[in-house]
């Protein structure tokens, strides 16, 4: 079926670069493997005249989502990309995996986007590094980082919306409350739980990780 309107949401990938290399991450995970068909391609950075030209392009769109196969807070343009969508009347969303956040948080508060939803991925140090691969001290970071992003964005009176996101696997849906339990300890408006997107190397196959309609797991989590 072909739809006879315009997008009224639109995502635009910023930058392929990223931070981190997250064993989960279907494009910078580590344990890829040469031949994988999805591996990353080192391209450059999105600029500024092509992403006004895009928002032009699609004039009804009321919400663009500034995202990445990366950390969209690395391209150098993304507060002038910021301001110009909303200059159109747009509401802007980005997502962060959050080691971005501590030095930007001045100028996150500052611009005019709507809201920001950051990859926590753990409900503590040890589940981030079973989940990412990545040392806990960078768990430890980004959840300090957001921290402080939030008690400065109350302080300020800012109107940004802070989402934190976890990933839910077979190993740790059982553990949704104390996710919750995290943002609510962070005083983020927003919990975000997806489901695992598997991989085709180990340990990372979806009969190995990704939640299945199994009748005692939906009890589970009908119950949670």
């Amino acid at each position: 079926e072909v739809v006879h309107y315009d997008p009224v949401t639109i995502s635009i990938v910023a930058t392929t670069r990223c931070t981190l290399s997250c064993d989960m991450c279907p494009t910078h995970s580590r344990l890829a493997s040469d031949d994988y068909k999805h591996a990353q391609k080192n391209i450059k950075d999105m600029g500024l005249a092509m992403f006004k030209e895009m928002i032009d392009r699609f004039r009804k769109a009321t919400t663009v989502h500034i995202i990445c196969s990366g950390e969209p807070l690395l391209n150098k343009d993304f507060f002038e990309m910021v301001e110009y969508a909303a200059k159109k009347r747009m509401t802007v969303k980005t997502f962060s995996n959050g080691t971005t956040i501590g030095q930007n948080i001045d100028k996150l508060l500052a611009s005019k986007l709507d809201g920001i939803t950051i990859s926590l991925n753990g409900q503590d140090a040890g589940e981030f590094k079973r989940m990412t691969g990545m040392p806990e001290e960078t768990y430890l970071k980004i959840y300090d980082d957001t921290r402080r992003l939030i008690e400065e964005r109350n302080r300020t009176g800012s109107k940004l919306k802070v989402k934190l996101s976890f990933i839910i696997d077979r190993h740790n849906y059982r553990s949704i409350p104390g996710m919750v339990g995290a943002g609510l300890a962070l005083g983020a408006d927003h919990i975000f739980l997806c489901n695992f997107l598997h991989s085709p190397y180990g340990g990372l196959h979806a009969h190995e990780r990704v939640l299945m309609t199994e009748e005692e797991t939906l009890r589970e989590l009908k119950a949670i």
